[in-house]
Formats: structure tokens, sequence, C-alpha cells
């Protein structure tokens, strides 16, 4: 069985084809990148349109996935609290609860949902169909996304 060295194989290539390795590794490494802050949806927008996404749907649906929220509930029955963990991670998103939740060793818990816009306004959705303490968790998350927009 034949080890070689990276060094070893690298010795080896013919020198046109160093050179084109060197070539795209030069490419590669003239890439640049910036977090760029994002307050809102028409902020989302503009950016998005300016890497050249024209398509009026596309825009729309991209900047919904730029704007993450975190909300806050209070006073989350633990099983409920459970449940919500549950859906925001099937989303993607995610959700804070007491430690002892998952356990029901605490009847309640304060809850972060954190998630994007769209995570967790197909939250609202989901919850919307479910028992009638879901929905009441449903139109708080609607209303907090309403007012934060």
């Amino acid at each position: 069985v034949l080890h070689k060295t990276v060094a070893e194989l690298w010795a080896a290539l013919p020198k046109e084809e160093k050179q084109a390795v060197e070539k795209t590794n030069s490419k590669l490494n003239a890439v640049h990148s910036a977090v760029v802050p994002i307050a809102s949806v028409d902020v989302a927008e503009e950016l998005i349109r300016s890497v050249g996404v024209d398509d009026v749907y596309s825009v729309k649906t991209m900047a919904q996935k730029t704007i993450t929220r975190v909300i806050r509930l209070r006073g989350v029955r633990a099983t409920m609290a459970n449940i919500l963990k549950q859906e925001m991670l099937s989303l993607g998103g995610d959700a804070a609860v007491h430690k002892d939740a998952i356990s029901c060793k605490v009847e309640k818990t304060d809850v972060l949902l954190i998630g994007t816009l769209k995570q967790l306004r197909q939250l609202v959705s989901k919850l919307r169909v479910q028992v009638a303490e879901a929905q009441q968790i449903a139109y708080a998350v609607d209303e907090a996304l309403r007012e934060s927009a």
C-alpha cells in the first residue's frame, strides 16, 4: 500500500496543474465578508435586491428569513412549554424554557421563543389549529410580531 504525504503529491504534480490550483486558490482568497446589520424587513428586501435578486416573491420570502426575534412568554404551563420547544425546533428555531420543564418538576415557566419572522409566523399557524391554550399563545405571539414590525 502506497502512502504519500500532501507535500509528495504536490511535488509530483505537473507545473501546469500547480499553476491552475494556485490561480483557483488566489480567486478563493479574494472573497470578502462582512456582517450586515438588518433592522427591518424593508432593509432586508433592499439588501437582497442589491445582490441581483429581482423576483418579488423571492425577495419577500428571503427577507422573512433575515429578521430574528425573541419573544418572551410568561407563566406558560410546563407541558405547553415543552410543546412550544418541540414546535420551534421542528421549524429550525428554538425555545428556552426552565431546566425542570421537561420533567414537569415546575408547573409553569417563562419561554423565550427564538426564531426568524418566518419561523415564528409558521409557529402561529400551527398553534391556531390546536387546543385553546395553544390558540391563546398563537394570538400573543402574533400580536408581539405585529408590534415589533
